[in-house]
């Protein structure tokens, strides 16, 4: 399924808007199974600039090992799983981008990942509408050192009701076994719900170190 019309690139498996926790859907965490519409993988210094992702079956994009990756004003709409993951690739960016409606057939869909990408970025990007974590930051033993989340808003996320999922935050991640820090920094974080447990604002998870945390707003 792909579809190209006006500088929207759509591709990926096309979902099925009656199936939304049918087979298949029980996915891992992270939906890390969820194809990409665009995948990038052992390619330095990519460029992704003015793309457009909608009604796509996975992730609008997907990297690793793709160091230096800029990922600028993009946007993402009705993404079956999430916006953007990218791991393992130092030094990337998602910047000024917009994600809107996620984990549409993959619950466990984030906004944006950044994991394992020392001095990666994600700033002045507004991600809403999801079930799961709006941002996900960290890596381990220093894997993702120096990375900065700053300057982005996050709101509207997760459902109370029985058809929600829970344990997330509109950020969320872990830094263990690291001493150097991750900032999360003049972020403004609101309306995040869970059914149970969750639905947190800034989620550090267990063992978490070094991640310096200042200058946010969390509200509702």
């Amino acid at each position: 399924w792909c579809t190209r019309e006006a500088g929207v690139i759509g591709c990926g498996t096309a979902p099925d808007p009656d199936v939304r926790f049918g087979p298949g859907a029980c996915d891992s965490d992270l939906a890390a199974m969820a194809p990409g519409a665009v995948n990038i993988g052992s390619s330095p210094g990519v460029h992704i600039v003015n793309y457009t992702a909608r009604s796509v079956g996975g992730y609008g994009l997907k990297a690793s090992h793709a160091s230096g990756l800029e990922v600028e004003r993009s946007a993402f709409f009705g993404c079956g799983a999430g916006g953007v993951q990218v791991a393992s690739s130092p030094g990337a960016s998602v910047r000024n981008s917009y994600v809107r409606g996620f984990g549409e057939r993959y619950p466990a869909g984030v906004g944006v990942i950044l994991t394992s990408s020392p001095d990666g970025t994600v700033a002045h990007c507004d991600i809403s509408g999801g079930l799961y974590n709006g941002i996900v930051f960290g890596g381990t033993n220093d894997t993702g050192a120096g990375s900065r989340y700053e300057l982005n808003v996050v709101h509207g996320n997760g459902h109370e009701t029985d058809d929600g999922i829970c344990d997330f935050g509109a950020i969320h991640g872990s830094n263990a076994g690291s001493l150097l820090p991750i900032y999360i920094t003049s972020n403004v974080f609101h309306n995040i719900t869970a059914y149970q447990n969750g639905g947190n604002g800034i989620y550090l998870d267990v063992s978490s170190t070094g991640v310096q945390v200042e200058r946010n707003l969390v509200y509702d």
